[in-house]
């Protein structure tokens, strides 16, 4: 007989009733159990079929509670083994991860890539172009390495609701310049590289 279901008497009750009472909970919907597929592995005709999975349910009932039945690799998964390793090497490799880099070196990243002085990025007056240097800066520390917007701002001298602003700005320019987002990109896959990987973020 094929192994469908671990025996239960509750499952011949199941089978066997052809008008079974609402369950308290399903609010009409229709049943969990599939009972035409489950009887159609016992045979074509219903009458044979029902006879069939009474006897293996009595069969089976002096083998008493059968762990195999329960035994989960990962509660939030159901499935084959190598499913479930396929659907984890999938979740692990799309959440997002937390590296170890230090700021001077994504500023250093960046100063390479926008042409733009050090003494300029770091300058303490408003000029436009070291603040843009500064808002990448901020922007990718806070995606690469999940920096506090008050150790950015300490970093460069700054106020912290300054470079607050300054990285919700670049957010939005990177959504709506290809250009600017792909160079990003670039200095971002290059600091990965070098980087050390802290943890994954866990997505419940």
């Amino acid at each position: 007989m094929p192994d469908v279901v671990t025996p239960t008497w509750s499952a011949i009750a199941a089978i066997d009733n052809p008008n079974p009472s609402p369950r308290p909970f399903g609010k009409g919907k229709a049943d969990l159990l599939d009972k035409e597929l489950v009887l159609g592995q016992f045979g074509k005709g219903r009458n044979q079929a029902r006879r069939r999975y009474r006897q293996f349910v009595f069969d089976g009932l002096p083998l008493g509670h059968q762990k195999k039945y329960y035994e989960v690799k990962d509660q939030r998964y159901l499935g084959e083994d190598e499913f479930i390793d396929q659907i984890e090497r999938i979740k692990t490799s799309a959440e997002p991860a937390l590296f170890e880099i230090p700021l001077e070196d994504i500023a250093k990243e960046v100063v390479n890539h926008i042409a733009i002085g050090r003494d300029r990025m770091y300058s303490l007056s408003r000029d436009r172009r070291g603040a843009y240097g500064r808002a990448i800066v901020g922007y990718l520390a806070r995606k690469l390495t999940g920096s506090l917007v008050k150790d950015i701002a300490r970093h460069f001298q700054r106020e912290p609701m300054t470079i607050s602003e300054a990285v919700m700005k670049m957010e939005s320019l990177v959504e709506k310049d290809m250009e600017l987002a792909r160079r990003i990109e670039h200095m971002r896959n290059n600091l990965m590289k070098r980087g050390k990987k802290k943890y994954l973020i866990t997505v419940a």
